[in-house]
């Protein structure tokens, strides 16, 4: 979650997760897994840690997230939750801590041991990570795949798509962002490869029931939609980010 400004509760932690996770009944968190340090990831961390008990912490080792880091985020961990399997793929448990992307936490989460619906959540990584990915097998197809360091040119490059063949790509991107995310190399790459494409300023927050497959039917802006909204979210992604932008 962003951070906006130096007072407390002036954060996505303090002033989204928060209000979420309790409109949902949780008042503790079992685990919770910060991807790296940078601020648009774990910027409200504090704020959550200061209003709800976690059990476990786990980062990647990061200094800026300081005395906060907790348990080692590290290819290799794995649990399962009533008939959920997690599993970290990145990075390596010997990895030396160091702010930036490479080290950022990625994580597969399947419904099923093999046969469930699953999603992929990859950070910031890019393409250097990528390719360790693919070249040490433990990639899959997903359902799900939310793009690497928000659909960034350096990232999603072809062999970790083709590994990864997700049913439904999803870009956290602003609209009309100024890193310009999701690249058009990017765009042009899962239209090609037929790998449909959303973005969080089509879509607005992407609900997902793993009982059927992701699709645009999650769209918050689908699922709320007024008549001044325009059509809805397309799942071509060219004929998508270039056609009319829904507002924001």
């Amino acid at each position: 979650g962003a951070r906006w400004g130096p007072g407390g509760g002036q954060d996505a932690g303090a002033r989204i997760l928060l209000p979420s996770l309790r409109a949902a009944g949780v008042r503790r968190l079992d685990e919770l897994i910060v991807s790296h340090g940078d601020a648009d990831h774990s910027g409200g961390l504090a704020s959550l840690l200061a209003a709800m008990p976690v059990g476990v912490l786990r980062a990647p080792p990061d200094p800026r997230l300081g005395g906060a880091q907790g348990q080692p985020c590290a290819a290799g961990l794995a649990w399962r939750w009533d008939g959920v399997h997690f599993k970290l793929l990145h990075p390596a448990a010997n990895s030396p801590p160091r702010a930036g992307n490479a080290n950022g936490c990625v994580l597969e989460v399947r419904a099923r041991e093999g046969a469930g619906r699953s999603v992929l959540l990859t950070a910031d990584i890019e393409a250097a990570q990528e390719a360790q990915l693919v070249e040490s097998g433990g990639l899959s197809p997903v359902d799900l795949l939310l793009l690497p360091h928000h659909g960034s040119q350096s990232s999603s490059s072809p062999a970790f798509l083709a590994a990864v063949a997700p049913q439904l790509a999803f870009a956290q991107a602003g609209y009309r962002n100024r890193h310009g995310h999701p690249a058009l190399a990017v765009q042009t790459r899962l239209r090609e490869l037929g790998h449909p494409l959303l973005t969080s300023s089509q879509c607005g927050a992407l609900d997902w029931d793993s009982r059927q497959p992701p699709s645009a039917a999650g769209c918050w802006r689908v699922q709320r939609a007024r008549y001044w909204h325009g059509p809805p979210p397309s799942l071509n992604a060219l004929e998508a980010l270039d056609g009319p932008a829904l507002p924001e």
